[in-house]
C-alpha cells in the first residue's frame, strides 16, 4: 500500500511545530499542517513530485529502522527519526527536514499573526 502523503506530512509537521512551540494545540498544528500542504501543491509539476517521492521514502524508510511508517510510530520516536534525518550525511535528508521547518515555522507565526489580528479591539 502506497502511503498517503498528507498523513505524512501532517505527522512531521506536529514534530517540527512541537520544536518551536510546544504549547502549540492540535487545531493550530492541523492549520500549519495544511499551509504546508497547500504550498507544496501548488510547486511546479516537477517539484511536487520530487516532494512526493521523498515523503514516501521518508515514510517508508523508519520501516527496517524502527519497525513502523513514520506516520505510525510513538511521538518521542517520530522526533528521534527526524532528528536522525536532520543530522544525515546524506544532504537530500537534510534539505527536506529544513524545508519543512522552515514552511512549518512560517505556517506557525503566519497562524499566530491572523490569529492575533482577527481579535476584536479593547475598549
Amino acid at each position: 500500500m502506497v502511503p498517503r502523503f498528507d498523513r505524512t506530512v501532517c505527522s512531521l509537521i506536529d514534530v517540527l511545530v512541537g520544536e518551536v512551540n510546544p504549547e502549540a494545540d492540535p487545531f493550530q498544528r492541523r492549520q500549519v499542517a495544511h499551509y504546508v500542504l497547500a504550498t507544496v501543491a501548488a510547486m511546479p509539476d516537477h517539484f511536487r513530485l520530487g516532494f512526493r517521492i521523498l515523503g514516501m521514502i521518508f515514510e517508508l524508510a523508519a520501516i527496517p529502522l524502527c519497525g513502523h511508517r513514520f506516520s505510525s510510530l510513538w511521538p518521542d520516536d517520530q522526533r528521534a527519526y527526524v532528528e536522525r534525518w536532520r543530522r544525515s550525511r546524506v544532504s537530500v535528508q537534510r534539505a527536506m527536514i529544513a524545508f519543512y521547518t522552515a514552511f512549518a515555522t512560517h505556517g506557525l507565526y503566519q497562524y499566530v499573526q491572523t490569529a492575533r489580528s482577527c481579535r476584536p479591539l479593547a475598549t
